[in-house]
């Protein structure tokens, strides 16, 4: 029985970070609005450029434009990276605890660059209730092939973006979906019926797994 999670939105109050990150870039010498400005041009680039968001991307898109200490900027980021676990929400430890006792295998499937990911996961400290990380800056369901045994039964899906559900449920129909659609969310895509079940966060999603064991 095995569960994997997205972590941005799902797991971890990425928005919050972010706000973090926005201070940590000016406290460097970059005004708040250019931060803006230049992560909302990294992220519309996803789609056309493939590269995932990091901390080198940013800077190199920042360098044109603005006068800044690179070296002041890693020191801070290295310090905000440490911890990161007041981003994890609230619902998250006690659900993994809950469902690690019921005999599940619990996994991140994240997309992201692979350093930058790593770092802000192994910040929270939730890697003591997960068996693996997965990182990947392409296909999530050729990455969950890879964990995936063809004698593997329970196995659930959680994310909060409808394109990754669709995704993984195209290629694997009896793995079962849910869409977590919190409040602080960054994105509003609207479930449709590859999304099994639908929930607002984790506390919502206990009984679903519980009484649904024939994905």
């Amino acid at each position: 029985m095995k569960i994997f999670f997205d972590f941005d939105d799902c797991l971890f109050d990425t928005k919050a970070f972010l706000n973090g990150l926005q201070d940590i870039f000016e406290v460097s010498g970059v005004p708040q609005e250019l931060f803006r400005e230049s992560y909302g041009e990294i992220r519309n680039g996803f789609l056309v450029s493939g590269l995932c968001y990091s901390i080198e991307a940013h800077i190199e898109k920042l360098r044109p434009r603005s006068s800044f200490d690179k070296n002041v900027l890693y020191k801070n980021m290295e310090t905000y990276l440490t911890d990161t676990s007041k981003f994890l929400f609230p619902d998250v430890k006690n659900f993994f605890a809950l469902m690690k006792k019921s005999g599940y295998q619990m996994f991140i499937l994240s997309f992201g660059n692979e350093r930058f990911q790593s770092a802000k996961i192994a910040g929270t400290g939730i890697t003591l209730y997960i068996e693996k990380s997965i990182i990947t800056d392409t296909d999530k369901a050729a990455a969950l092939q890879k964990e995936i045994d063809a004698d593997d039964k329970n196995i659930w899906f959680f994310d909060d973006r409808v394109y990754f559900i669709e995704n993984v449920k195209q290629a694997f129909p009896n793995v079962g979906t849910v869409c977590v659609r919190r409040k602080q969310g960054r994105y509003d895509e609207e479930p449709n019926k590859l999304c099994d079940f639908v929930v607002k966060d984790l506390n919502e999603a206990k009984n679903i797994v519980s009484e649904n064991t024939t994905f």
